[in-house]
């Protein structure tokens, strides 16, 4: 009877290595790009999405090409404390 139970499929283990931040930042920019595709609009549900994932991307130099973006997406969610620090 057990096996007739799906088991969730595993995203990911602890032993996994997380994304870097350059990584995040690439996979929501590519959802910001694809975002009029995905809900029709401007972009805008696509960066409410990904708003508490730029909240969590350490200030650094090396990402300055894209804080644009991050602030503009943790804007989006009213996370105005995070896009300020």
């Amino acid at each position: 009877m057990a096996a007739l139970i799906a088991q969730p499929p595993v995203v990911a283990s602890v032993s996994e290595p997380l994304a870097s931040p350059s990584d995040r930042i690439a996979a929501m920019q590519r959802l910001w790009n694809a975002g009029s595709a995905i809900d029709g609009g401007d972009g805008y549900g696509a960066r409410v999405l990904t708003a508490y994932a730029a909240a969590r991307i350490p200030a650094d130099a090396a990402h300055a090409d894209a804080a644009g973006g991050l602030i503009a997406a943790m804007l989006t969610a009213g996370l105005d404390r995070d896009a300020l620090s």
